[in-house]
């Protein structure tokens, strides 16, 4: 018994070992400097047409050692809309060595329309047996993320005194 306890105290401190050996290791191999990134401050405005390389307008890159980056810009994430009806735009680069800088920018749609519901077939509430199965029977698109029927949440389900649907409130 002593002698499996002493054996597995081995293999945990072997394991140990040897993610420290790999953590250190990682650090030893960045070298130079970030590199830097920017992006105007103004908000910018786009039609939901708009690509994503309409997207990166103004946007640039350099680093010391490789110069400009500005064509190794991508855009890593687009939040959701913001109580300004604007979302942030987040760009990163690396550099060649794996040096990684950020920026953000807002960016408003000129042309954004509210994202448009449809029934999709007749409710028929005796056979509807959760308030989840209501997702069924509507779908939903936007103009900029096209079909966005999942994300559709039942917040209220109301009947009346008869048992009869008054609303469903999505």
């Amino acid at each position: 018994m002593k002698k499996n306890i002493g054996f597995f105290l081995l293999v945990i401190c072997l394991v140990v070992g040897y993610g420290a050996f790999i953590f250190l290791w990682d650090l030893s191999q960045v070298s130079g400097t970030a590199p830097t990134i920017s992006a105007p401050t103004s908000v910018l405005e786009l039609s939901v047409e708009d690509d994503e390389e309409d997207m990166l307008e103004g946007v640039s890159a350099t680093d010391d050692e490789d110069g400009s980056l500005t064509d190794r810009v991508y855009i890593e994430s687009i939040s959701t809309f913001d109580e300004n009806q604007e979302r942030t735009v987040t760009y990163t680069v690396f550099d060649s060595d794996d040096n990684v800088a950020r920026t953000t920018r807002k960016i408003k749609y000129t042309d954004y329309e509210a994202p448009v519901f449809n029934i999709e077939k007749a409710l028929c509430i005796y056979y509807v047996t959760s308030t989840e199965e209501y997702k069924d029977y509507v779908s939903a698109s936007s103009v900029v993320d096209g079909d966005i029927s999942s994300s559709i949440t039942i917040d209220s389900v109301n009947y009346d005194d008869s048992y009869n649907l008054e609303s469903v409130t999505l």
